[in-house]
Protein backbone atom coordinates (compact mmCIF):
# COMPACT_ATOMS: atom_id res chain seq x y z
CA UNK A 1 0.00 0.00 0.00
CA UNK A 2 1.56 3.55 -0.82
CA UNK A 3 0.28 6.81 -0.03
CA UNK A 4 -0.42 9.33 -2.84
CA UNK A 5 2.87 11.60 -3.52
CA UNK A 6 2.94 15.11 -4.48
CA UNK A 7 4.78 16.75 -7.08
CA UNK A 8 4.62 20.76 -7.40
CA UNK A 9 6.55 22.12 -9.91
CA UNK A 10 8.58 25.84 -9.41
CA UNK A 11 8.56 27.75 -13.05
CA UNK A 12 10.21 29.63 -14.15
CA UNK A 13 13.17 29.51 -11.36
CA UNK A 14 13.16 25.07 -11.42
CA UNK A 15 15.99 25.29 -13.06
CA UNK A 16 17.74 28.56 -13.75
CA UNK A 17 19.48 29.15 -17.39
CA UNK A 18 23.07 28.26 -16.67
CA UNK A 19 21.71 25.29 -15.11
CA UNK A 20 19.50 24.31 -17.78
CA UNK A 21 22.01 21.92 -19.69
CA UNK A 22 22.61 19.81 -17.10
CA UNK A 23 18.86 18.97 -16.78
CA UNK A 24 18.21 18.49 -20.36
CA UNK A 25 21.26 15.99 -19.86
CA UNK A 26 19.81 14.12 -16.41
CA UNK A 27 16.51 14.53 -18.75
CA UNK A 28 17.99 12.53 -21.43
CA UNK A 29 20.02 10.07 -19.18
CA UNK A 30 17.25 9.33 -16.54
CA UNK A 31 17.73 5.70 -17.99
CA UNK A 32 20.75 5.83 -17.01
CA UNK A 33 20.84 6.75 -14.02
CA UNK A 34 17.74 4.32 -13.03
CA UNK A 35 19.98 1.41 -14.06
CA UNK A 36 23.22 2.19 -12.59
CA UNK A 37 22.49 0.88 -8.83
CA UNK A 38 22.30 -2.74 -10.65
CA UNK A 39 25.09 -2.47 -13.58
CA UNK A 40 28.00 -4.15 -13.27
CA UNK A 41 31.38 -2.37 -13.40
CA UNK A 42 33.55 0.21 -11.38
CA UNK A 43 31.35 3.45 -12.08
CA UNK A 44 28.39 1.05 -10.70
CA UNK A 45 30.26 -0.35 -7.38
CA UNK A 46 31.71 3.36 -6.51
CA UNK A 47 27.44 4.25 -6.54
CA UNK A 48 26.36 1.68 -4.53
CA UNK A 49 28.68 2.35 -1.79
CA UNK A 50 28.41 5.73 -1.67
CA UNK A 51 24.80 5.25 -0.95
CA UNK A 52 25.65 2.49 1.46
CA UNK A 53 28.38 4.68 3.26
CA UNK A 54 25.64 7.61 3.18
CA UNK A 55 22.61 5.68 4.76
CA UNK A 56 25.33 3.99 7.38
CA UNK A 57 26.05 7.98 8.39
CA UNK A 58 22.43 8.53 8.33
CA UNK A 59 21.85 5.34 10.83
CA UNK A 60 24.94 6.75 12.75
CA UNK A 61 22.96 9.94 13.76
CA UNK A 62 20.16 8.53 15.76
CA UNK A 63 17.97 10.91 13.94
CA UNK A 64 14.57 10.90 15.92
CA UNK A 65 11.63 9.00 13.64
CA UNK A 66 9.59 11.47 11.74
CA UNK A 67 12.81 13.68 11.45
CA UNK A 68 12.22 16.12 8.30
CA UNK A 69 14.84 15.50 5.28
CA UNK A 70 15.75 17.23 1.87
CA UNK A 71 17.25 15.35 -0.53
CA UNK A 72 19.16 17.68 -3.25
CA UNK A 73 19.27 16.65 -6.28
CA UNK A 74 16.88 13.13 -5.86
CA UNK A 75 17.58 11.68 -9.38
CA UNK A 76 16.09 8.23 -9.51
CA UNK A 77 14.63 8.34 -6.08
CA UNK A 78 17.36 5.47 -3.88
CA UNK A 79 18.24 7.56 -1.29
CA UNK A 80 14.86 8.76 -0.71
CA UNK A 81 12.98 5.21 -0.73
CA UNK A 82 15.81 3.95 1.81
CA UNK A 83 15.44 7.14 4.27
CA UNK A 84 11.67 6.83 3.71
CA UNK A 85 11.38 3.34 5.02
CA UNK A 86 13.61 4.44 7.94
CA UNK A 87 10.44 6.69 8.83
CA UNK A 88 11.67 9.62 8.33
CA UNK A 89 10.07 12.96 6.29
CA UNK A 90 11.04 13.11 2.95
CA UNK A 91 11.07 16.22 0.86
CA UNK A 92 12.78 16.02 -2.35
CA UNK A 93 13.72 17.94 -5.09
CA UNK A 94 14.99 17.30 -8.75
CA UNK A 95 15.13 19.28 -11.20
CA UNK A 96 14.58 17.04 -14.36
CA UNK A 97 11.69 16.26 -15.00
CA UNK A 98 12.18 12.68 -16.49
CA UNK A 99 14.01 11.91 -12.91
CA UNK A 100 11.09 12.72 -11.20
CA UNK A 101 8.63 10.68 -12.63
CA UNK A 102 11.51 7.85 -12.32
CA UNK A 103 11.68 8.58 -8.66
CA UNK A 104 7.77 8.74 -8.18
CA UNK A 105 7.00 5.74 -9.76
CA UNK A 106 9.70 3.53 -7.82
CA UNK A 107 8.56 5.26 -4.73
CA UNK A 108 5.09 4.27 -4.83
CA UNK A 109 6.00 0.61 -6.04
CA UNK A 110 8.03 0.88 -2.95
CA UNK A 111 4.96 1.55 -0.93
CA UNK A 112 7.06 5.00 0.63
CA UNK A 113 4.50 7.66 2.15
CA UNK A 114 4.83 11.16 3.73
CA UNK A 115 7.28 12.02 -0.02
CA UNK A 116 7.19 15.42 -0.94
CA UNK A 117 8.08 15.77 -4.65
CA UNK A 118 9.48 19.34 -5.66
CA UNK A 119 10.69 20.55 -9.55
CA UNK A 120 13.10 22.64 -8.65
CA UNK A 121 16.85 23.84 -8.49
CA UNK A 122 19.42 23.96 -5.84
CA UNK A 123 20.44 27.44 -6.57
CA UNK A 124 16.88 28.37 -5.17
CA UNK A 125 15.62 25.98 -2.75
CA UNK A 126 12.67 27.96 -1.96
CA UNK A 127 11.81 26.55 1.70
CA UNK A 128 11.81 28.45 4.58
CA UNK A 129 14.19 28.87 6.64
CA UNK A 130 16.02 26.21 9.26
CA UNK A 131 12.95 23.77 8.32
CA UNK A 132 15.33 20.57 7.66
CA UNK A 133 17.03 18.33 10.11
CA UNK A 134 19.23 17.17 7.21
CA UNK A 135 20.00 18.16 4.30
CA UNK A 136 21.43 15.15 1.67
CA UNK A 137 23.10 15.91 -2.02
CA UNK A 138 25.23 12.78 -3.09
CA UNK A 139 26.56 13.49 -6.44
CA UNK A 140 24.94 17.37 -6.40
CA UNK A 141 27.88 19.50 -5.98
CA UNK A 142 29.74 18.50 -9.71
CA UNK A 143 27.12 19.70 -11.88
CA UNK A 144 25.94 23.01 -10.18
CA UNK A 145 26.86 26.26 -12.21
CA UNK A 146 27.51 28.06 -8.88
CA UNK A 147 28.43 26.03 -5.81
CA UNK A 148 28.74 28.81 -3.37
CA UNK A 149 24.82 29.73 -4.19
CA UNK A 150 23.49 26.04 -4.05
CA UNK A 151 25.38 25.43 -0.64
CA UNK A 152 24.24 28.80 0.70
CA UNK A 153 20.60 27.61 0.33
CA UNK A 154 21.40 23.79 2.00
CA UNK A 155 22.74 25.84 4.70
CA UNK A 156 20.09 28.51 5.37
CA UNK A 157 16.75 25.72 5.20
CA UNK A 158 19.15 23.09 7.40
CA UNK A 159 18.22 23.89 11.13
CA UNK A 160 21.18 24.93 13.67
CA UNK A 161 22.61 21.67 14.62
CA UNK A 162 21.11 19.81 11.65
CA UNK A 163 23.26 17.54 9.72
CA UNK A 164 24.30 17.83 5.73
CA UNK A 165 25.27 14.94 4.02
CA UNK A 166 26.77 15.20 0.52
CA UNK A 167 29.50 14.15 -2.70
CA UNK A 168 32.15 15.59 -4.20
CA UNK A 169 33.83 14.26 -7.38
CA UNK A 170 37.69 14.26 -5.68
CA UNK A 171 40.14 16.57 -7.83
CA UNK A 172 42.88 14.70 -6.79
CA UNK A 173 41.60 10.64 -7.34
CA UNK A 174 44.32 8.04 -8.41
CA UNK A 175 42.62 7.40 -11.74
CA UNK A 176 43.46 10.61 -13.20
CA UNK A 177 46.86 11.35 -11.65
CA UNK A 178 47.87 7.27 -13.40
CA UNK A 179 46.49 8.58 -16.97
CA UNK A 180 48.42 11.44 -18.88
CA UNK A 181 45.59 12.71 -20.96
CA UNK A 182 43.58 12.98 -17.52
CA UNK A 183 46.31 13.88 -15.16
CA UNK A 184 45.28 17.63 -13.57
CA UNK A 185 49.52 18.60 -14.35
CA UNK A 186 49.39 17.58 -17.62
CA UNK A 187 45.50 17.65 -19.63
CA UNK A 188 44.83 21.56 -18.81
CA UNK A 189 47.77 21.98 -21.27
CA UNK A 190 45.94 19.60 -24.01
CA UNK A 191 42.73 20.65 -23.71
CA UNK A 192 44.15 24.41 -24.22
CA UNK A 193 46.28 22.80 -27.36
CA UNK A 194 42.22 21.26 -28.68
CA UNK A 195 40.21 24.47 -27.77
CA UNK A 196 42.99 26.84 -29.82
CA UNK A 197 41.98 24.10 -32.87
CA UNK A 198 39.02 22.72 -33.10
CA UNK A 199 35.67 24.71 -33.07
CA UNK A 200 33.77 24.02 -29.62
CA UNK A 201 30.55 21.90 -29.78
CA UNK A 202 27.29 23.70 -28.81
CA UNK A 203 25.54 20.40 -28.01
CA UNK A 204 28.63 19.02 -26.09
CA UNK A 205 26.84 16.60 -22.91
CA UNK A 206 28.14 18.79 -19.17
CA UNK A 207 31.23 18.48 -17.56
CA UNK A 208 30.97 17.40 -13.55
CA UNK A 209 33.34 19.85 -12.00
CA UNK A 210 35.70 18.33 -9.47
CA UNK A 211 36.65 19.79 -5.61
CA UNK A 212 39.70 19.11 -3.63
CA UNK A 213 39.30 18.53 0.10
CA UNK A 214 39.86 22.14 0.51
CA UNK A 215 37.23 23.28 -1.70
CA UNK A 216 34.90 21.36 -0.62
CA UNK A 217 35.73 22.39 3.24
CA UNK A 218 35.30 26.04 1.93
CA UNK A 219 32.14 25.75 0.42
CA UNK A 220 30.49 23.78 3.66
CA UNK A 221 32.39 26.74 6.02
CA UNK A 222 30.69 29.76 3.79
CA UNK A 223 27.40 28.05 4.16
CA UNK A 224 27.80 27.79 8.18
CA UNK A 225 28.37 23.92 8.31
CA UNK A 226 31.32 22.93 10.59
CA UNK A 227 33.17 19.60 8.67
CA UNK A 228 32.79 16.14 11.19
CA UNK A 229 33.42 13.23 8.47
CA UNK A 230 34.54 12.84 4.88
CA UNK A 231 36.03 9.48 3.17
CA UNK A 232 37.19 9.10 -0.31
CA UNK A 233 36.49 5.54 -2.17
CA UNK A 234 36.22 4.90 -5.63
CA UNK A 235 39.52 3.63 -7.49
CA UNK A 236 38.94 3.21 -11.10
CA UNK A 237 37.96 2.77 -13.76
CA UNK A 238 41.58 3.19 -14.89
CA UNK A 239 42.68 4.35 -18.73
CA UNK A 240 45.68 5.14 -20.63
CA UNK A 241 44.98 7.84 -23.27
CA UNK A 242 41.59 7.24 -22.09
CA UNK A 243 41.74 3.79 -22.92
CA UNK A 244 40.76 1.46 -20.94
CA UNK A 245 43.78 -0.69 -18.99
CA UNK A 246 42.45 -3.56 -17.14
CA UNK A 247 39.93 -6.27 -17.64
CA UNK A 248 35.96 -5.07 -16.32
CA UNK A 249 36.58 -7.81 -13.04
CA UNK A 250 40.43 -7.01 -12.78
CA UNK A 251 38.95 -3.35 -12.18
CA UNK A 252 36.40 -4.19 -10.36
CA UNK A 253 38.48 -6.46 -8.04
CA UNK A 254 41.62 -3.85 -7.46
CA UNK A 255 39.01 -0.81 -6.98
CA UNK A 256 37.24 -2.72 -3.76
CA UNK A 257 40.56 -3.61 -2.31
CA UNK A 258 41.81 0.06 -2.77
CA UNK A 259 38.57 1.64 -1.05
CA UNK A 260 38.64 -0.92 1.58
CA UNK A 261 42.25 0.49 2.38
CA UNK A 262 40.85 4.02 1.88
CA UNK A 263 38.35 3.98 4.34
CA UNK A 264 40.47 2.12 6.67
CA UNK A 265 42.33 5.72 6.34
CA UNK A 266 45.85 3.62 4.92
CA UNK A 267 47.98 6.59 3.25
CA UNK A 268 47.53 7.44 -0.27
CA UNK A 269 44.54 5.19 -0.70
CA UNK A 270 42.42 7.90 1.38
CA UNK A 271 42.91 10.87 -0.16
CA UNK A 272 42.94 9.31 -3.75
CA UNK A 273 39.35 8.10 -4.23
CA UNK A 274 37.22 9.25 -6.96
CA UNK A 275 34.20 10.28 -5.24
CA UNK A 276 34.41 12.16 -1.38
CA UNK A 277 31.95 11.98 1.18
CA UNK A 278 31.54 14.52 3.41
CA UNK A 279 28.95 15.39 7.01
CA UNK A 280 28.81 18.28 8.47
CA UNK A 281 27.26 19.83 11.27
CA UNK A 282 25.48 23.34 10.97
CA UNK A 283 26.48 25.89 13.76
CA UNK A 284 23.97 26.85 16.34
CA UNK A 285 25.71 30.58 15.94
CA UNK A 286 26.78 31.69 12.38
CA UNK A 287 28.50 34.34 10.78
Amino acid sequence: MSDRLTLETRRPEASSPPQEKVTRFFDGAAGFWTQVYSAPGVFADTHRRRLELALAWIDSLALQPGAHILVVGAGAGFEVIALANRGYLLTAIEPANAMVEIARGRADAAGCTGVRWVNGDAHALGFARESFDVVMALGVIPWLHTPGVAMAEMGRVLRPGGWWLGSADNAVRLDRLVDPARNPVVAPLSRRIRKAVMRPSASARPKARMHTGRAVHRLLDDAGIDPVAEVTFGFGPFTLIGRSMLPEAVGRTINAKLTELALRGVPLARATGSQRLALGQKRLVTP
